[in-house]
C-alpha cells in the first residue's frame, strides 16, 4: 500500500511539473495570439498610436512568458516552440537581430524540429527587412524549392516582396506568374496578383497592371489589400490622364463600408487629387479641409494642408495665406511625407519673392535673376506658363548671348514636352538654330527639327550647367533640381545616369543625408546596371549596406548563446565594410562625370539670391613642374588629363586617380599632381579632407 501511494505521489508530481511548463507556454502562446490580433487591427487603423503601443506591449508580454519557459524549464518539449514564438514576436517588434538569434538557436539545437522550415521562412524575412537581400534571397529561394507546400509558397511570395523593394519589377512579374501556376495555398493568390500589378505599373505596362489588379478583387482580398489594389488602379487611371474615371473610382471606394472605416482619409485625398487635375479646385479644397478637421495631427491631415496650399497657390490667393497652409502642413506631423514637400514649397515661394523683389529693384532688369526665376518656375513650382514668359524675356533681352540659347531651348522644350504644342516648339527651335549656330543647344534643336526628339547634346549641356555650379562651390539647392530633372526627363540617356549619381553624391557628401544618398545610388545601380556608373553605384550601395550591417551587429551584440559568433561576424563585416569604403572612395563624382569641371568657373552663381555656400573646395597654392610623358613626342597634340585629387587637411595630396583623358598620359599626369600643394578644403570654416578635380594640360613641344 505504501509503495502504491509513493508511486501515485511521484506520478502526480510529474504530471504537475508537466502542467506547469505547459501552462507557462500556453499563456505565452495566448498572449502572442492577442498581439497578432492587435497588430492586424492596428494595420487597418494606421493613425491610432494607442493601438501601436498596445501591439508593442502585448508582444513584449508574450516574449517574457516564453522566456520564462526557456529559463525555468530548459529541457521541456516546448523549448523550440518558445524560441519560435520569441523570434516572431521580435520580428514584429522590428528587433531583427534578436529575432535572427532565436531562429539560429532553434535551427542549431533542434535540427529535427517540425518548426525548422517555418524558422527558415522567418529568417529569410528578417534578413530582407535588414537589407541583407543576398542572404534573404538565398534562404527564401532554397525554402521555395525544397520546403513543404505551405512554407514553399510563402517563401516564394516573400521573394516577390524582396523583388519589389529592390525594384526588380521584371523578375517580380515573371516569378509571380510562375508561382500562380503551381500555387498550393489559395490564400496567397490575391497578394500575388497585387505584386504583379504593382510591378507592371512600375514598368509602365498599364494594361497588364490593370488586369492583374482587377484579379486581386476577384480573390477575396483583405480590406488592406483591396484598398491598395483599388488605389493602384486609381494611380493607373491618373497616369493615363483619365482623371474623371479616377474620380469615379475613389468616390465608389467611399461607398464601401469596410474600406471607408479604415481608409477614409486616404481615399478622400485620392479623390481630391483627381478633382485637382480636373481643375475642380473648390471641391478639392473642401475635401482636403474635411480631412484636416476629421483626422487632425495625422500624415493625412498634413498632406491635406499641403494640397490646400497648392490649390491656393494656383488660385493666386494672397502669399501669406498660401504660406500659412504650408506651415500648417509641417506642424501637423513632422514625420509625414508632406512635411518635406511643404517645407520645400515654402522655400521655393521665399525664393520666388526674393527674385521678384530683386527684379523690381534693379533698373537693368537683373537678367540673370529673370533666368533663375524661369528655372524656379519650371523645375520647382511646376508652372510652365510662367516659366515660358520669363524664358522668352531672357531670350529677347540678352545682349551677351550667354543665357539666350539656354532660354530659347527651354522654351522649345516646354512647348514640345509639356504643352504638346509641336508648332510652337518648331518655331522656338528654328529661331535657336538660326540665331545661335554652333552652340550645343542649337545642335539639339536641329536634331529635334529633324526627328522630333530631344537630342543628347542638350542633355549634356544641362548636365554641364549643373557640374559648373557644383564645382564652383554653389549651394546644392541651385544644381540638385537640374540633376534630378535630367534623370527624370531623359532616363534612357547615359547622361541621366551620371546626373543621378551626381545627385546621390551630393546628398552623401554635401548634404550629409545618407538615406537619400543610398536611395539614389540604389536607383542608379538598378536602372543602369550594365554601365560603369551603375557598377560604381552598386559598390557604393554594397559598402553602405555592409557598414550599416556591421554597425548594427556591434551595437546589438549581447552575452548570449551566440555572442562569440556575432562578435566574429561583426569584426568580419566591419573589415569588409572598411574595404568597400576604401574602394568606393574612388567613385567621387569626377570618375563618372562626362564633363570635367571648368578651369575657370566664372562668377559664383549661387550668390545670385544672396545664399552663401558653407563649402570651400581645395585650391592649388603651389603647382609643380610638368612631368612629360615620352608619348608626347610621338603624338604632338594638345592634351588635357583630368585627375581626381583627395586633398588632406594639411593641403597635401593624399590620393590621386585618373578620370578622363588619354591613358598613355595618366602616369605622367599623376606624378605631376602628386607634387602639388593646396589650400585645404573647408566646411563651415573648418578644414576638411575633400576631393577636387584638377586639370593637367600638355602642349606639343
Amino acid at each position: 500500500m505504501k509503495r502504491l501511494s509513493l508511486t501515485l505521489t511521484l506520478l502526480l508530481c510529474l504530471l504537475s511539473s508537466g502542467c506547469v511548463y505547459f501552462n507557462m507556454f500556453y499563456n505565452a502562446k495566448r498572449r502572442f495570439q492577442e498581439a497578432e490580433q492587435h497588430r492586424l487591427k492596428a494595420e487597418e487603423n494606421p493613425n491610432d498610436r494607442t493601438a501601436e503601443r498596445l501591439v508593442e506591449d502585448t508582444y513584449s508580454q508574450a516574449i517574457a512568458k516564453a522566456s520564462a519557459v526557456l529559463d525555468l524549464h530548459p529541457d521541456s518539449k516546448y523549448v523550440d516552440d518558445s524560441l519560435m514564438l520569441i523570434g516572431k514576436a521580435e520580428f514584429w517588434r522590428r528587433r531583427y537581430i534578436d529575432a535572427l538569434r532565436k531562429f539560429a538557436e532553434l535551427q542549431s539545437n533542434f535540427p529535427r524540429s517540425e518548426l525548422l522550415e517555418e524558422s527558415r521562412l522567418w529568417e529569410g524575412r528578417a534578413n530582407w527587412k535588414m537589407g541583407r537581400y543576398a542572404d534573404a534571397r538565398r534562404i527564401l529561394l532554397g525554402l521555395a524549392r525544397e520546403g513543404r507546400s505551405a512554407f514553399a509558397d510563402r517563401a516564394a511570395f516573400a521573394l516577390l516582396e524582396v523583388g519589389m523593394e529592390q525594384k526588380d519589377y521584371a523578375s517580380v512579374v515573371r516569378e509571380g506568374e510562375e508561382l500562380l501556376t503551381r500555387l498550393r495555398a489559395g490564400g496567397l493568390r490575391s497578394g500575388i496578383y497585387q505584386k504583379i500589378g504593382e510591378a507592371q505599373a512600375a514598368l509602365k505596362n498599364f494594361s497588364g497592371a490593370e488586369e492583374a489588379l482587377r484579379n486581386v478583387l476577384k480573390h477575396t482580398p483583405s480590406p488592406r489589400v483591396e484598398y491598395e489594389a483599388r488605389t493602384a488602379l486609381g494611380g493607373i487611371l491618373e497616369a493615363r490622364r483619365e482623371f474623371a474615371k479616377a474620380r469615379d473610382l475613389y468616390a465608389g471606394m467611399l461607398k464601401v463600408k469596410r474600406l471607408k472605416r479604415s481608409f477614409e482619409a486616404d481615399i478622400r485625398l485620392g479623390l481630391a487629387g483627381a478633382l485637382y487635375h480636373l481643375r475642380q479646385d473648390d471641391e478639392a479644397y473642401r475635401l482636403c479641409k474635411d480631412v484636416t478637421e476629421a483626422f487632425p495631427r495625422t500624415p493625412q491631415s498634413a498632406m491635406a494642408y499641403y494640397r490646400m496650399g497648392l490649390i491656393a497657390q494656383r488660385q493666386n490667393r494672397k502669399s501669406e495665406e498660401v504660406k500659412e497652409l504650408f506651415r500648417k502642413a509641417q506642424q501637423e506631423d513632422r514625420n509625414a511625407p508632406a512635411y518635406e514637400l511643404a517645407r520645400q514649397r515654402q522655400e521655393d515661394l521665399d525664393a520666388l519673392e526674393r527674385y521678384l523683389q530683386k527684379i523690381a529693384s534693379d533698373s537693368t532688369g537683373a537678367l540673370d535673376t529673370v533666368f533663375d526665376l524661369a528655372e524656379l518656375y519650371r523645375l520647382r513650382l511646376n508652372e510652365p506658363d510662367s516659366a515660358l514668359v520669363a524664358y522668352r524675356q531672357v531670350a529677347e533681352r540678352d545682349t551677351t548671348k550667354d543665357l539666350a540659347p539656354k532660354a530659347m531651348y527651354a522654351v522649345g522644350w516646354i512647348c514640345a514636352e509639356v504643352k504638346q504644342d509641336s508648332g510652337a516648339a518648331r518655331e522656338a527651335f528654328a529661331s535657336l538654330v538660326r540665331d545661335y549656330p554652333g552652340t550645343a543647344y542649337a545642335e539639339a534643336a536641329a536634331s529635334w527639327l529633324s526627328d522630333g526628339t530631344v537630342a543628347n547634346e542638350a542633355v549634356k549641356a544641362r548636365y554641364q550647367e549643373a557640374e559648373r555650379l557644383r564645382f564652383s562651390g554653389a549651394d546644392p539647392e541651385t544644381y540638385l533640381p537640374i540633376l534630378e530633372q535630367i534623370a527624370s526627363d531623359y532616363p534612357r540617356d547615359v547622361t541621366a545616369a551620371r546626373a543621378l549619381y551626381a545627385a546621390a553624391w551630393t546628398y552623401e557628401n554635401a548634404l550629409r543625408d545618407g538615406k537619400e544618398a543610398r536611395r539614389r545610388y540604389q536607383e542608379v545601380a538598378e536602372r543602369y546596371a550594365k554601365t560603369a556608373v551603375g557598377g560604381l553605384a552598386s559598390r557604393k550601395v554594397e559598402a553602405m549596406v555592409e557598414e550599416a550591417r556591421a554597425d548594427s551587429l556591434r551595437l546589438t551584440a549581447r552575452a548570449d548563446s551566440i555572442r562569440e559568433a556575432a562578435r566574429a561576424d561583426s569584426l568580419r563585416l566591419t573589415a569588409r565594410a572598411d574595404s568597400l569604403k576604401s574602394l568606393a572612395r574612388a567613385d567621387s563624382l569626377g570618375s563618372v562625370s562626362g564633363t570635367p569641371p571648368p578651369t575657370d568657373a566664372g562668377p559664383d552663381t549661387s550668390a545670385r539670391d544672396g545664399a552663401a555656400s558653407s563649402v570651400q573646395l581645395p585650391k592649388v597654392s603651389q603647382a609643380a613642374p610638368l612631368v612629360y610623358p615620352d608619348s608626347l613626342k610621338l603624338y604632338p597634340t594638345e592634351v588635357q588629363v583630368y585627375i581626381k585629387v583627395l586633398v588632406g587637411r594639411d593641403g597635401r595630396v593624399k590620393e590621386a586617380l585618373p578620370v578622363r583623358g588619354p591613358e598613355r598620359y595618366y602616369e605622367a599626369a599623376l606624378a605631376t599632381v602628386r607634387q602639388y600643394t593646396f589650400v585645404p578644403g573647408a566646411r563651415d570654416g573648418q578644414p576638411e579632407e575633400m576631393w577636387v578635380e584638377q586639370v593637367v594640360e600638355y602642349l606639343p613641344p
